[in-house]
């Protein structure tokens, strides 16, 4: 069975174009050699709201949804994805 995800950098540099999103290339790249499909590339800036509707579109699409947030809203996530504090919550859907 084939994987699907998706990648979701968050951060207003990356829409404003100050940055380069090289890190979603080095993770589809690596994704990719593992037999995983990468179907989507989400960019939010820094505001919680959009965040949570990227994660609730992702997650309708991916199996597993890869994000590089910043610290602040690591609160959000773990709210979003049921994780105790200290996880990630990269095994909701596997249970492993």
């Amino acid at each position: 069975m084939s994987h699907t995800a998706e990648l979701i950098a968050v951060g207003t540099e990356l829409l404003l174009g100050n940055i380069a999103n090289t890190d979603a290339q080095m993770i589809s790249q690596g994704l990719s050699a593992l037999g995983i499909n990468v179907y989507y590339h989400t960019v939010v800036g820094d505001n919680p709201q959009r965040l949570r509707d990227a994660l609730d579109i992702a997650k309708t699409r991916a199996d597993i949804i890869i994000t590089n947030h910043p610290d602040r809203l690591a609160e959000q996530l773990r709210d979003l994805s049921g994780a105790e504090e200290g996880q990630t919550g990269e095994n909701e859907r596997t249970g492993k």
